[in-house]
């Protein structure tokens, strides 16, 4: 949720053919061009344009989150009331503060954290 250019979308969904790979974006630039981007290279990604509330989580093993502290919150309740047991939601930057994460990830000694919270 919150594909932006769709760079990460189209990656795992090359990288990952086993996988049904989406992104959600609610800026429609960022959307028609992840969305271009997917047409044009014949990608298996898929790309939304709409609100990642309108979203069920229960239809996923793995949510990726790269949205604004502002949005965190929110996001956590609605992980909490919707994700199925074994599923996962991971945040590139931002933490929930309501909810520890149960794992972060440093790709690099500089880099920015991935959150990782099991459910």
């Amino acid at each position: 949720i919150g594909s932006g250019l769709g760079g990460l979308v189209l990656y795992l969904a090359r990288v990952r053919p086993d996988a049904d790979v989406s992104g959600i974006e609610l800026a429609p630039l960022p959307f028609v061009y992840s969305w271009l981007r997917a047409r044009l290279g014949r990608s298996r990604a898929r790309f939304l344009r709409g609100d990642y509330e309108r979203l069920d989580f229960s239809c996923y093993d793995l949510v990726f989150a790269y949205l604004s502290p502002a949005a965190m919150s929110q996001l956590c309740r609605k992980a909490m009331a919707e994700m199925r047991p074994g599923t996962m939601l991971v945040s590139y930057e931002f933490i929930i503060e309501e909810r520890s994460p149960d794992r972060i990830i440093h790709a690099t000694k500089q880099g920015v954290p991935l959150y990782i919270w099991y459910f």
